[in-house]
């Protein structure tokens, strides 16, 4: 597909050309910013959307074990509308792999996924008859026909009439009968010898067993269930101290897990193993996001919020592919901690801010950026791997939630006045580095170390 309109620094991660959307054929299309879907024949695009309308994706089998994406998206209005995107049959099993596919980019691209990939496998596989037709021995719902993808290669099926057969010998059937007895017995054979030449590997002759017959039993996994927030059975510790200084969310499993953690327009990528720590630059706020185990095992998966180096709020889990859902009220973040710096060298001639501005106070402590402009401004701050969009006017304070490290980012003039926009970094109290613009819809950089 020609047509998509790329921006200079957008690129095409993945698409899908096998869809089927209210009985039409499809091409699924995900870059870097956006969803696409366009009719597979006339490549009529039908949705361009940027990730942040999708609400929620949620995969799932429909009533012919075909494997579907159901995405909830929210219109410009308001309104939530769903689409259901069905991966068609290809050759020898279901087009699993390539929804799982789409499921992985959507998930990197922070878009909200209901329930695990692993979990989402048909009941039971279809059968068809010769006609193919499916035979399920119950009645079946079946989806309308659609155009073939002929421009992709043959159609996907072809039917033919079934063939009477030819009036068959007696005495063919009986020597048929007579191999396949023949073949049955040397098998049985040929497996009591391997068994009694080669135990199998890991099982042990019990006393008053015959040498060469093992029995290899599974053990069945106990069930575990799933605990509630406040009840920690064999809850895995933190490797070192929660920093006392303001909010932070402490994730615990033995394996992998992922998810998103974040408050106050903040979110966090939670990816990894072991024990890690994710600081949250807020205050008085809500606590949301969901981590979920990346496997089957009934280790257990702790999730604890502090504030301040004291526990919040800790909740567990050791079901099997399980998740913990965060909606945890915090107070006023504490700081404990006060880390002496260096003082800065003066800078000379400041941009003077414009008069009309009603400025705010420096914050004493932690690292914060300041937006300074009587119009709209737009832009965005990168700092330890996470990004916060800024989107005002007037005299704002944005926290950077780091002790040190650097600070990327850049703020667009909203008008074309020649009024001045001033950009600065500040770490507890003093400044640190400023930029500032008059020209008409100017932009303020920066890049600076804290």
């Amino acid at each position: 597909m020609d047509n998509l309109n790329l921006a200079s620094d957008e690129s095409v991660i993945y698409r899908s050309q096998k869809i089927i959307c209210s009985g039409t054929g499809y091409e699924v299309v995900l870059t870097g910013r956006r969803f696409i879907l366009a009719e597979s024949g006339s490549r009529t695009i039908r949705e361009d959307l940027p990730f942040t309308a999708i609400v929620l994706a949620v995969p799932e089998f429909n009533t012919l074990r075909e494997p579907v994406i159901l995405l909830t998206i929210m219109e410009p209005d308001g309104t939530r509308k769903q689409l259901e995107l069905i991966f068609v049959h290809v050759l020898g099993d279901l087009n699993v792999q390539d929804r799982d596919r789409c499921m992985s980019v959507l998930r990197a691209r922070n878009v909200t996924v209901e329930g695990s990939l692993n979990q989402a496998r048909p009941p039971s596989p279809v059968r068809r008859d010769s006609a193919g037709a499916v035979a399920t021995g119950d009645e079946v719902n079946v989806r309308p026909a659609v155009p073939e993808w002929t421009v992709y290669g043959t159609p996907r099926y072809i039917r033919k009439a079934p063939e009477e057969a030819p009036p068959g010998s007696p005495l063919v059937l009986i020597i048929a009968a007579v191999l396949i007895i023949g073949l049955f017995i040397g098998g049985i054979l040929i497996a009591g010898h391997l068994v009694e030449s080669k135990p199998i590997p890991g099982t042990d002759t019990m006393p008053g067993q015959e040498t060469g017959i093992t029995e290899n039993i599974i053990p069945t996994p106990a069930q575990l269930p799933e605990t509630t927030p406040g009840s920690v059975p064999n809850a895995l510790s933190a490797t070192g101290a929660v920093p006392a200084d303001g909010v932070w969310v402490r994730v615990s499993y033995p394996g992998n897990f992922s998810g998103t953690v974040g408050a106050q327009g903040w979110m966090i990528s939670v990816n990894g193993s072991g024990t890690q720590l994710y600081q949250l630059p807020v205050h008085d706020a809500v606590i949301e996001g969901m981590v979920e185990k990346q496997d089957g095992s009934a280790n257990i998966l702790d999730i604890g919020i502090y504030n301040g180096g004291t526990l919040v709020s800790e909740s567990t889990t050791a079901k099997p592919w399980g998740s913990i859902d965060l909606d945890t009220p915090v107070g006023p973040a504490i700081m404990n901690v006060q880390e002496t710096i260096p003082p800065t060298p003066a800078i000379a001639a400041l941009p003077t801010p414009d008069t009309s501005l009603i400025l705010h106070e420096i914050p004493p402590s932690g690292i914060w950026a300041r937006v300074t402009y009587p119009g709209n401004f737009t832009g965005m701050f990168y700092a330890d791997g996470m990004a916060r969009d800024v989107n005002s006017s007037g005299d704002q304070f944005y926290q950077i939630p780091i002790i040190r490290g650097p600070i990327d980012g850049f703020i667009n003039k909203g008008d074309g006045s020649g009024k001045n926009l001033i950009v600065q970094i500040y770490k507890d109290g003093t400044l640190v580095t400023y930029g500032n613009t008059s020209a008409p819809l100017g932009t303020v950089e920066v890049h600076t170390k804290v």
